[in-house]
């Protein structure tokens, strides 16, 4: 079970990378002209789109890290006990074309969210649990499933896993002032 639940983190690092990634890259005002938001300030229905919060330099950054990541993954995959780890063999696959999906589909997981959100009037940094756990996590998987078709039992490690670490990142990040809201 240990192995089958750090498998599924493994799998799943270029995601949290590009999930994570925004909020790092607006903490250190990296990219400055990029921090424009996606939507342009438009609305829908009278309702941000996705809000003030998804720009382009988050979603720019999120996809370059979360390419790296894959990249580095597919870099010490030969390692004997990456190699046993690692439920991908970064061999057969093209690390570049996993981690560009990994990255865009957890952002837009996290896009299609905001928009549900906004049109629901909750307003951009306001919690709505499980779904701002989850919502990279099942981007992320619905994209990359063509690469990984996810057997259950992983689909449900990976939900758990991430409703538990997604959190105390959260929190994490807050106490390090790197996020202004803990959750």
């Amino acid at each position: 079970m240990l192995q089958l639940i750090l498998s599924t983190i493994y799998l799943l690092l270029p995601a949290y990378v590009a999930n994570m990634a925004p909020v790092i890259a607006n903490r250190l005002d990296f990219w400055p002209k990029l921090n424009k938001p996606l939507d342009q300030n438009k609305t829908l229905f009278g309702q941000p789109i996705f809000g003030p919060g998804k720009t382009w330099r988050g979603l720019l950054i999120g996809i370059v890290l979360a390419i790296l990541t894959s990249g580095l993954q597919a870099m010490v995959y030969q390692l004997g006990w990456i190699h046993d780890l690692s439920p991908i063999n970064f061999l057969e696959i093209n690390w570049f074309i996993f981690g560009l999906l990994s990255g865009l589909g957890a952002l837009a997981g996290d896009m299609l969210k905001s928009l549900v959100k906004r049109q629901l009037h909750i307003i951009s940094g306001q919690p709505w649990p499980v779904f701002d756990q989850l919502d990279f996590l099942v981007g992320s998987v619905i994209v990359t499933w063509w690469l990984f078709p996810w057997p259950a039992n992983r689909l449900w490690i990976a939900v758990i896993v991430t409703l538990i670490v997604h959190p105390l990142t959260n929190i994490v990040s807050y106490l390090l002032k790197i996020k202004k809201v803990w959750w």
